[in-house]
């Protein structure tokens, strides 16, 4: 009967072992892992598209500006604008994130914008964006955001 050895849960012959034994302390001993299917990473594909922001003001002045608009532009890889997308955003105040939504889709150059409140934000406050654009079933986001001076 021929001996075997367990090392971490596999079984190895003798010539396995010796082998594992002569490179003790090297990194060749380190095998690399292979991929199954359950752990194999898919690479994921460039976006198709692209979403940029803008926002107007960047920096909103309390007690003078009581709106910011987010000027989003909607883009495929070539840089040709895309009509036809909705944009909506989540903007994340002090008190809790609130999500806006536009009644019009991007026009024919691409472009769609939404105003949204700077209250509830205070003075000294960074306020993050989430910008979504919703075109055929998808969505595009990019992050934006302003200042409360």
């Amino acid at each position: 009967m021929k001996r075997r050895a367990l090392v971490s849960g596999l079984t190895l012959t003798p010539l396995a072992l010796l082998v594992l034994a002569a490179c003790e302390g090297t990194q060749a001993a380190a095998p690399k892992p292979t991929a199954t299917a359950s752990s194999r990473v898919t690479p994921t594909a460039a976006s198709p598209f692209q979403v940029r922001v803008r926002m107007a003001p960047q920096e909103a002045r309390l007690g003078t500006d009581e709106q910011v608009v987010i000027q989003a532009s909607f883009v495929n890889n070539q840089g040709r604008p895309v009509p036809g997308a909705r944009l909506s955003a989540i903007v994340h105040y002090p008190s809790g994130p609130k999500t806006f939504k536009s009644e019009v889709t991007t026009f024919q150059d691409g472009r769609a914008d939404l105003a949204v409140p700077v209250a509830p934000a205070t003075r000294g406050v960074n306020v993050r964006v989430e910008v979504i654009m919703s075109y055929q079933g998808q969505e595009y986001r990019a992050n934006a955001g302003f200042r409360v001076v």
